[in-house]
């Protein structure tokens, strides 16, 4: 048996970096949801911002597997990649309103380890 399996499964690890782990965060959004930045920063332990910058860098390091375009701000909009984001969330099903905003308590995703979905706490500062 190679030392990454155990008794025959791959072997799981936890991801080491910051970024690596927002990825891994953002992975678990399906298709059809979104989630916050803050949402994801609060699960892992960083600033919205931190989450954002990764965000950003996701785009020029190519990785498909994780789906970018369901992390959107705390108002339910999106913040850099404007139409290619949304038409990836419109094919999606995510529907946004007449202002360009999602309706975060209708798609935003609910992480079975946390304690909140997508944090709307922050609205209340708007």
């Amino acid at each position: 048996m190679s030392p990454k399996q155990i008794s025959g499964q791959p072997k799981v690890r936890e991801p080491s970096t910051l970024y690596e782990r927002i990825y891994a965060r953002a992975a678990q959004v399906p298709p059809g949801y979104v989630t916050t930045y803050g949402t994801i920063g609060k699960l892992v332990g960083c600033p919205a911002r931190a989450v954002g910058y990764a965000m950003h860098f996701l785009s020029a390091a190519d990785r498909p597997e994780v789906p970018w375009q369901r992390v959107i701000n705390v108002r339910g909009g999106i913040s850099t990649h404007g139409d290619r984001q949304r038409q990836l969330l419109e094919a999606e099903g995510v529907v946004f309103n007449e202002q360009g905003l999602v309706d975060l308590q209708r798609y935003g995703w609910q992480f079975a380890d946390a304690a909140h979905s997508v944090d709307l706490s922050d609205l209340a500062e708007i």
